[in-house]
């Protein structure tokens, strides 16, 4: 493979998703498999490199400049390794580099790094210096460029400056006789699968090296540095579309607007290009709302019984409390002078449930994020009372709310089977000369939600309750409008559902197309990603608390151990939380960062086998 031909796929792969990080993936594929045209084949053959190489490694174990890793049998067998350039050859990466120690003496603890100092600070979170320090004493002297492996987060530094080792959990490898940027360059091509909080060290030395001359390695890092540049390059003109792009999304979105038309609607999917469907959605539901979805019929009136009703409201709409202008023939309301009634769902007793038969109760957990009720075996119970039944019984055009758990979740009741609202839903029944979809509609848009409190400019207590729903500003036009409003707004919803699918399919046939180009390209086969194994550590020690987070600190873990007098096991504690294992870790690890969680000793770590 030549630059021509990896500069020919460069614009393809990287504008797909993941793009340029995949291509980051094959430069170094590419690199360190001698196929950037960096080969000489009359330099001598790095067998010579590798027998020096292994002199001076036993001659530093000879004098017990470290220890020697245990002897691992490696999963990864010799017969599936590529095949590189005449003059290379693979090697185990052990042999190429040593350890150096660091006692705990000179580790200094992450609450204790601040934010000046004389010496930089270097831990195994992502970020390449975590702080600094005054502590000469615990300043590592380097031989040489050296590279720092987190043991638990995978992460891989190239350090060429003497700095303080931040806790645990870091590798100090100095390679030995190579350039040390190439095998700096070598270990981020090497795929370690993530563990959670785990130990990666011995996944790392899994790993065969691809050994080149010493000439041919400097001049690899400098093609790499060369097309890692072309990356950057491309890697900020993404970002800078990404930057205009809410520019050009508007535009769009006011085109559409102005005339909320099918076409208008392609044409935000086919200029914008990625584009923002959930806010499209709620562009079409304030343009319905407003009366600026369809046209306004000459003759159509709101019904003469409604406005009867809300003209002699005891709480009338103040023109200070109208949220946008309407149409001539629509009226403002309160919405509590548009419906009939509200019902909150009864409470039933334990003996009151049966396994078979009986009315069924619709949850939360029954009603869709399109306003659909789909039972999905909900509790049955029954009443024998038929009085009691008809006051309970949903009807057709009833508006149910959610006012706890899911607050705010909305659904139309359309089924023609008897069905009873749960404890935790309000019903709202309109009349025959009202559709509930259109309040449905209305509830939905940016305006409903900043009435119930759920919107992101929302501040304090959601207002889910029917006595607060019930003094909401509502507009109110003519049924006949009503149904075209409900109508047009199902078909732009189903129209927006199909071109974000296309959105989706194009995203994947181009990430496709992208992982396939590499592939033939670098020659590897096309992975899936393996999920991630259960980590093989555990702690042992009880966790405790050490300083107290602010109330608005995002301490979820501390405020655990705080509910249980300050200490927990460390299992316990996850169990607890909900959170996956490897969030979890990387949780613990910014509390503990904080100062919030006191840091476990060494001591208390044990390896244990994956269920």
């Amino acid at each position: 493979m030549n630059t021509q031909m990896f500069l020919e796929n460069f614009g393809p792969i990287a504008s797909a998703p993941g793009g340029v990080k995949r291509l980051r993936a094959m430069v170094l594929s590419l690199g360190t498999s001698g196929r950037l045209g960096t080969n000489i084949p009359e330099e001598e053959s790095s067998e010579i490199l590798l027998a020096s190489i292994e002199v001076e490694y036993n001659q530093r174990l000879t004098e017990k400049e470290f220890r020697k890793p245990a002897s691992k049998k490696k999963t990864i067998s010799k017969e599936s390794l590529q095949t590189l350039p005449g003059n290379w050859c693979w090697c185990e990466l052990e042999q190429i580099f040593y350890p150096i120690s660091v006692p705990n003496s000179k580790k200094l603890p992450s609450n204790k790094i601040e934010p000046r100092g004389a010496h930089p600070v270097v831990d195994q979170g992502f970020g390449f210096i975590s702080g600094y320090s005054n502590k000469n004493e615990k300043l590592v002297q380097l031989p040489g460029p050296v590279v720092v492996f987190g043991d638990h987060t995978r992460s891989l530094k190239f350090v060429d400056f003497n700095f303080i080792p931040g806790g645990d959990g870091i590798k100090i490898l100095r390679p030995i006789q190579l350039f040390p940027k190439y095998f700096f360059l070598v270990l981020q091509s090497f795929d370690l699968s993530e563990r959670g909080y785990a130990r990666h060290f011995h996944v790392l030395l899994d790993n065969y090296f691809p050994l080149p001359p010493i000439e041919e390695q400097k001049r690899i890092v400098a093609k790499v540095d060369e097309l890692m540049a072309l990356c950057d390059k491309l890697e900020a003109q993404q970002k800078e579309r990404e930057r205009r792009f809410p520019v050009l999304s508007r535009a769009c979105h006011a085109r559409f607007v102005e005339a909320p038309t099918l076409a208008n609607l392609k044409a935000i999917f086919d200029e914008a290009g990625s584009v923002s469907t959930e806010d499209l959605r709620k562009t079409v539901l304030d343009l319905a709302i407003q009366g600026k979805l369809v046209r306004q019929e000459a003759g159509e009136i709101v019904n003469e019984e409604l406005v009867s009703r809300t003209k002699s409201s005891k709480n009338p709409i103040k023109t200070s409390e109208h949220l946008f202008f309407l149409p001539e023939n629509w009226n403002w309301a309160r919405l509590g002078d548009i419906y009939e009634s509200s019902f909150y769902g009864p409470r039933f007793g334990k003996n009151e449930y049966v396994i078979q038969g009986g009315i069924p109760t619709v949850r939360t957990t029954d009603m869709t994020m399109k306003g659909e009720i789909i039972l999905r075996n909900p509790p049955h119970v029954e009443i024998k009372d038929k009085n009691k039944l008809a006051s309970y019984a949903l009807k057709a055009n009833d508006l149910l709310i959610t006012r706890s758990g899911t607050i705010g979740m909305m659904a139309v009741f359309k089924e023609s089977y008897t069905a009873i609202p749960s404890a935790y839903l309000i019903r709202f029944r309109f009349p025959e000369s009202v559709l509930a979809d259109f309040y449905y509609i209305y509830l939905s848009s940016r305006y409903g939600l900043d009435l119930l409190g759920l919107s992101l400019r929302s501040i304090g207590v959601p207002n889910v309750n029917a006595t607060s729903i019930s003094r909401f500003p509502a507009p109110l036009p003519p049924l006949t409008e009503q149904r075209r409003i409900v109508a047009k707004v199902n078909q732009l919803m189903a129209l927006i559902d199909t071109l974000e699918e296309q959105q989706v399919r194009k995203a994947k046939v181009a990430q496709a197309f992208a992982q396939a180009a590499v592939s033939a390209i670098t020659g590897t086969e096309i992975k899936e990603p393996e999920k991630m194994k259960a980590p093989k550590t555990e702690l042992v020690s009880r966790l405790q608390t050490k300083n107290t987070p602010n109330a608005a600190d995002p301490a979820p873990l501390t405020k655990l151990l705080t509910e249980h007098n300050g200490e927990l096991p460390a299992k316990a504690l996850w169990q607890r939380s909900g959170l996956e294992i490897d969030a979890f870790y990387q949780q613990l690890r910014t509390e503990m960062a904080n100062g919030w969680i006191i840091e476990p000793e060494k001591a208390v770590m044990k390896e244990i086998e994956a269920d």
